[in-house]
């Protein structure tokens, strides 16, 4: 009962067709969760409320031809609110919230061809605002801004080629830009080679560049001080990819992938020292920092059998080594692990539908830092994390000619997968979700 979750979760969605051709649709939402999660820059768990409410408008007509533009606002609210103080028991404090953001966007997207070339662009304006006494090292008030394009030449037939360019621009990093491109060749029927390259960034979120937390008290795993930096440079990384998909007969399919993923500048929280609490203790001072490169080299391969009309039968593996270089204060390196899911799906056009699925991830070996309260220094530790399994099961039903559907999902892990306090503790117990729509 200590480790039980509330999460409740709705949204409705009206849509209507306008003069035109144009179609406006409205949504609204909430998304409430009541128990136990782990902060980005914590290193256990709190127990939190988290209250968010979405609302947005979107807009979409034709432009002539094959082309299209559609307009989106939106409005996005989270209060989050701490309720254990830090401390292993449930104590309940007065409630207000420990942070409120609100996020306004508008984004503008429009698609169109010019002669051989098809081509999609667009831009979003957001402004985020946060509100907080503890967590940020003050109120943000801030825009963040893109743009981006990218267009499809089908030179030939068998022949197709992409290429598109995103520019961000983020308040508290510099602009980046991230070009995109792709090859596709249909040698024959049924078989497709691609071939990729992309550059992307991720920008630092609002704890890694505006966070100031001090808890002096309550659970020891949890006291410190914990802070962001505003000149944190964004992440940066470079993939390339290749793939071939072919279809062996009209029922059968394989697929393989292989990628190499280089990332620099790796934002994670690192240990810069101690300092003397107001009780006497010495407590440890994180702070979020570029640490390290990782360079990522991994497959993963597929097969899909279709025996009959609604029946699919269904396999998948994946692999990937993960290789750290730098000041890896904070970080973990992953040895191999192997990835395997097997599965049968049943989905007729009406009626009735149903899939199994058996997840199976191997073994793997982590390094990771751990803080020693008695030398208050970081001392590397290493760890094994035996394999797992889960199954999930789908059942689910259509009614009144396919406008009501009815999906329930129910998720059972066979192992448990405990791994001190770094990993979320997972028991062995089964999960539901149930979804209606209509």
């Amino acid at each position: 009962e200590e480790e039980s979750d509330q999460h409740t979760v709705w949204q409705l969605r009206a849509e209507k067709v306008l003069p035109g051709g144009r179609t406006l649709s409205a949504s609204g939402g909430e998304n409430d969760f009541h128990g136990f999660m782990r902060f980005p820059f914590r290193l256990c768990k709190h127990l939190i409320r988290s209250d968010a409410r979405s609302v947005a408008l979107r807009l979409a007509s034709p432009r002539g031809g094959e082309g299209e533009w559609r307009l989106a606002a939106s409005l996005d609210e989270r209060e989050l609110t701490l309720l254990d103080n830090g401390a292993f028991e449930r104590v309940e404090l007065v409630p207000h919230p420990e942070l409120t953001r609100t996020e306004v966007g508008l984004n503008l997207e429009a698609t169109g061809r010019a002669g051989p070339v098809r081509w999609v662009a667009g831009g979003e304006v957001r402004r985020i605002a946060a509100r907080s006494g503890a967590m940020l090292d003050g109120d943000l008030a801030e825009f963040l801004g893109a743009a981006f394009a990218q267009g499809e030449w089908r030179v030939a037939p068998p022949l197709s080629l992409f290429a598109g360019l995103r520019l961000d621009t983020h308040y508290d990093a510099n602009p980046a830009l991230s070009p995109f491109a792709a090859v596709v060749w249909v040698p024959r029927p049924r078989h497709t080679l691609r071939l990729s390259f992309n550059l992307a960034h991720r920008f630092p979120n609002l704890y890694e560049g505006r966070l100031d937390y001090l808890q002096e008290g309550g659970n020891p795993l949890k006291a410190g001080r914990y802070q962001g930096d505003r000149d944190l440079d964004p992440e940066e990384v470079t993939t390339w990819e290749i793939g071939y998909r072919a279809g062996i007969t009209p029922r059968l399919t394989l697929g393989v992938t292989a990628y190499l993923s280089e990332a620099r500048d790796n934002i994670q929280m690192r240990f810069v020292g101690n300092f003397t609490a107001s009780d006497g203790r010495i407590l440890p001072h994180y702070r979020y920092a570029n640490v390290n490169d990782q360079r990522t080299l991994g497959w993963d391969a597929e097969a899909v059998w279709r025996p009959g009309p609604a029946w699919r039968l269904f396999a998948n593996a994946s692999q990937a080594r993960v290789e750290v270089s730098g000041e890896d204060l904070m970080g973990e390196e992953v040895l191999p692990d192997l990835t395997v899911n097997v599965g049968v799906g049943y989905r007729p056009v009406r009626g009735p539908f149903g899939r199994v699925v058996v997840h199976w991830v191997g073994p793997s070996d982590w390094r990771l830092p751990f803080y020693d309260d008695t030398s208050h220094r970081i001392e590397p530790q290493s760890r094994h994390l035996s394999s797992y399994t889960t199954v999930d099961v789908n059942l689910g039903t259509t009614a009144w000619e396919g406008r009501l559907v009815a999906d329930l999902t129910l998720t059972n892990l066979l192992h448990d997968r405990h791994f001190e306090w770094v990993i979320n503790e997972i028991d062995s117990r089964v999960l539901g979700r149930l979804t209606l729509r209509f």
